[in-house]
């Protein structure tokens, strides 16, 4: 510890008092080529994942391009999509979260303390499994979708489809990149920033494929999507291997 007042900071006298555990040099080096190995590891991986978000949104554009819909039926979104406000509960179901980065979750699984009325949550509207949600976020990252029951604020517009559908063909196609740049165009300005109406996201034209093509993209896609998720949890591991491999190096 320094004995000097003010900005606190260390001597050379007082790092020469300090006693470190120095491996032999030939040792040194063993470590080192283990952790540059690791690196790579995790260097590849991450190369791997990123070339398959690549890859899927390349899929995606010749998927659900504009040549496939010259053989699809274009319909408004209104006319597949209706807005509803269910309130009809307790207060007993789970309070749910809209985020970008996991979806629809349920919010005491994220690292944030909120506090909510009992009076406020009356308001709160019912989110069903199969349920997508237009968010304040929307018009950034697309329309979210929940796979879980549950309330949210009534700040969301819940739609539900009319006709019927291919869930995780809609789920994909409302992340296109070309879809959110087409909503973000119908945005309209709050006091907290941007939002979507759910008259603006009506009135876009959006693709009606047959169900059976549905299915087909959609199994193609999730197939894609467990491919990206098993390289990310091989990340993760990796990630975590060496994390814990330097605190059991360097305790």
């Amino acid at each position: 510890m320094s004995m000097r007042s003010g900005q606190p900071g260390l001597n050379a006298r007082e790092y020469k008092s300090f006693k470190i555990n120095l491996p032999t040099l030939p040792e040194q080096q063993k470590i080192a080529a283990f952790l540059t190995a690791v690196d790579g590891r995790l260097a590849e991986l991450r190369r791997q994942v990123a070339a398959l978000e690549r890859y899927k949104r390349g899929v995606m554009q010749v998927l659900m391009g504009p040549e496939k819909f010259k053989s699809w039926e274009v319909i408004k979104a209104g006319d597949l999509f209706r807005s509803v406000s269910n309130k009809n509960h307790n207060g007993e179901l789970p309070i749910l979260a809209i985020t970008q980065d996991q979806g629809t979750v349920y919010r005491d699984d994220l690292d944030k303390d909120i506090l909510t009325s009992a009076k406020s949550i009356q308001s709160y509207k019912i989110i069903d499994k199969g349920d997508f949600i237009i968010s304040l976020r929307s018009f950034q990252g697309g329309i979210e979708y929940s796979d879980i029951r549950g309330i949210c604020s009534p700040a969301y517009t819940i739609l539900k489809p009319i006709r019927p559908i291919v869930d995780d063909f809609y789920k994909a196609y409302f992340k296109k990149d070309r879809f959110v740049e087409r909503l973000s165009k119908t945005t309209v300005g709050i006091r907290e920033g941007k939002q979507i109406s759910y008259g603006a996201f009506a009135a876009l034209k959006i693709p009606y494929p047959p169900l059976p093509e549905q299915r087909r993209i959609a199994t193609f896609l999730r197939a894609l999507d467990a491919r990206i998720g098993l390289v990310e949890r091989q990340l993760a591991g990796a990630v975590a291997f060496k994390r814990g491999l330097l605190q059991g190096m360097f305790v």
